[in-house]
């Protein structure tokens, strides 16, 4: 096996010629920026839980843009089958084995080949809190990259430029330079696995020079005011280990390694394209942050694909909602064979307790096309009154976090905090809103990481402490809460005393629990049914004066829908509209 990867390497060198330049470069920054992330993901086909790696690393560079991710499958998961596809290259094995990987477990990966603490490999669970660490760091070096990819020859023309804003204690740096490739189909084990996975930014090859001693590029005399300049010409190979490598998939990676650890600063490109067309072609994509159980803003969002050479300026789409279809048109640009999002404004339309809504690509630069669809559905906001009561308990990393009110349009009508970094505690905050109107409560936590250190939540009440909603688990980036203001509020009391009645869908368990605060001795009754009034469970039980009473009903064979809850105790007859998703 070490013989056919030598093999593979001298004729990977072939390919590579390489043309060093010493001229003063004009185009990359001068000025000091903060550090680009990379994260170099360890990972193989037989791993089950690499496919939560995968997602991680997704999510990573769903919350920063400067961060770059190089899949390298090495390793013991990696070896294949016979009948299953080797994505390994020597270089990758290299790497793994030098840093350790091995020894520490499959998924992991380095963010910048740091030591966090005294480790350089570490789990999927510290990605992205290490790559916060790493983003907050100026960048010693910074780097240009620019790329032509041409299709007659499938020569890759690179060219990498940098400036050091600073001196760097290491003598020995390094430029490397790698192609990494997205939508690969093949096998994988773990949950949302299987043959037709797609596999996404694996590494291909290294431009730079890459063996056991040589690690990349090296530049002569780094120090503070020192330009660089390299600029390689590169033979893309039709396939590596039979594994084809398609060009309209690739994307370019250079980073700068003091010595063999240390990633100084990291970029990455798609190139630009000649001599080599696509018919043009388009697919739409679902979001990044993907419509939750309930919606309600006059915007959808989603994202366009690029399957062609040409430029895409204009689309038009048919949003259809609840079967209403309102023809919308998207401007701006999307290069040739990338991804951006988009978002279509319509115009404001009905919100049922239940809602459909499909989203079919109709049109491209005004050409016509049968373009596919992305779907789904929501429910409706939930009920509430103009004056709202919200609980925050943050975590450590409150200056991560947003807390908004925001109109139908997504315009911010309220905004809480900042809060205090460092501190997990709770805040108490009041708003009132218009009358006979939905808003949307929104968290956004900037890196993708939630509420979880240690875990927050949020409850918003209304004005008779009736609980709207709570969220005890916001993870990703954040969390979305549509309801409506009432046109009318009136006081739910019982003999001058306030109730308190909580009533919540616990979908994990799969409950709804009901608390309330009972200022009599007696029996409560509680029952839930189906909008058709057909009584599907109920439930007797004493309370006692002054406490606050606690019970579970177990819903998870009625499916989804909206029921109706009804609380019976002495005088008082509540009725609780539940919605089950």
């Amino acid at each position: 096996m070490a013989t056919n990867y030598k093999l593979r390497f001298l004729l990977m060198l072939i390919f590579c010629i390489t043309l060093k330049m010493n001229i003063l470069s004009q185009n990359v920054s001068t000025e000091i920026s903060k550090k680009s992330i990379l994260l170099e993901e360890f990972t193989g086909i037989y791993c089950g839980n690499c496919p939560d790696g995968h997602t991680v690393a997704r999510n990573l560079k769903n919350a920063n843009e400067n961060t770059y991710v190089i899949a390298i499958h090495s390793g013991y998961f990696a070896v294949p089958n016979d009948d299953h596809p080797d994505y390994r290259i020597p270089e990758g094995e290299i790497i793994d084995n030098y840093l350790g990987a091995e020894t520490y477990g499959y998924p992991s990966g380095t963010i910048n080949r740091t030591f966090f603490g005294n480790r350089i490999v570490l789990g999927r669970e510290n990605w992205i809190k290490s790559g916060k660490a790493i983003y907050a760091e100026d960048a010693p070096v910074n780097i240009l990259l620019t790329a032509t990819y041409d299709g007659s020859n499938r020569k890759l023309s690179v060219k990498t430029e940098g400036y050091y804003t600073m001196e760097v204690e290491e003598e020995s740096n390094w430029l490397n330079i790698v192609v990494t490739q997205n939508n690969i189909i093949g096998p994988q084990s773990g949950i949302g696995g299987g043959l037709e996975y797609v596999h996404n930014r694996m590494l291909r090859c290294f431009i730079t020079p890459m063996d056991e001693n040589i690690w990349g590029e090296e530049i002569e005399s780094p120090e503070q005011g020192k330009f660089f300049e390299f600029e390689y010409e590169f033979d893309l190979p039709y396939d590596i280990n039979g594994v084809q490598i398609m060009p309209e998939d690739i994307e370019i990676i250079a980073f700068v390694c003091a010595d063999k650890t240390e990633v100084l600063n990291v970029t990455g490109i798609k190139p630009d394209y000649i001599n080599y067309e696509k018919p043009f072609d388009a697919t739409l994509l679902k979001p990044a942050k993907e419509i939750g159980t309930r919606y309600g803003y006059h915007f959808f969002d989603a994202q366009l694909k690029n399957l062609s050479h040409i430029p895409i300026i204009t689309a038009k789409f048919d949003v259809n909602i609840n079967g209403n279809v309102q023809e919308v048109e998207w401007t701006s640009e999307i290069p040739a064979f990338q991804t951006k999002p988009v978002t279509l404004s319509v115009e404001p339309y009905t919100i049922n307790a239940a809602n459909q809504y499909s989203i079919k690509l109709t049109a491209l630069n005004d050409e016509n096309i049968d373009g596919n669809v992305i779907s789904g559905s929501f429910v409706g906001p939930i009920e509430a009154t103009q004056n709202i009561f919200i609980e925050i308990r943050t975590d450590r990393h409150a200056d991560e976090n947003r807390f908004l009110i925001r109109d139908l349009a997504g315009n911010i009508v309220a905004e809480f905090g900042p809060y205090q970094t460092n501190l997990a505690t709770t805040y108490n905050e009041t708003v009132t809103l218009n009358k006979d109107q939905t808003y949307c409560f929104e968290v956004i936590d900037q890196w993708w990481d939630g509420m979880q250190d240690p875990r927050g939540h949020f409850k918003l009440h209304s004005e008779d402490l009736y609980l709207i909603v709570q969220a005890y688990d916001v993870r990703l980036h954040g969390d979305r809460v549509f309801f409506h203001t009432s046109k009318d509020f009136v006081s739910m009391t019982y003999n001058n005393v306030r109730q308190n009645i909580d009533v919540f869908y616990n979908n994990l368990r799969q409950t709804v629990d009901i608390s309330f605060y009972s200022d009599t001795d007696g029996v409560a009754e509680i029952s839930l049914y189906n909008v058709l009034g057909t009584l599907l469970t109920e439930k007797s039980f004493r309370v006692e004066e002054g406490k606050i009473e606690e019970v579970s009903l177990p819903v998870s064979k009625y499916g989804k829908g909206i029921y109706l809850l009804k609380i019976v105790r002495e005088n008082q007859n509540i009725t609780r509209k539940v919605i089950i998703y």
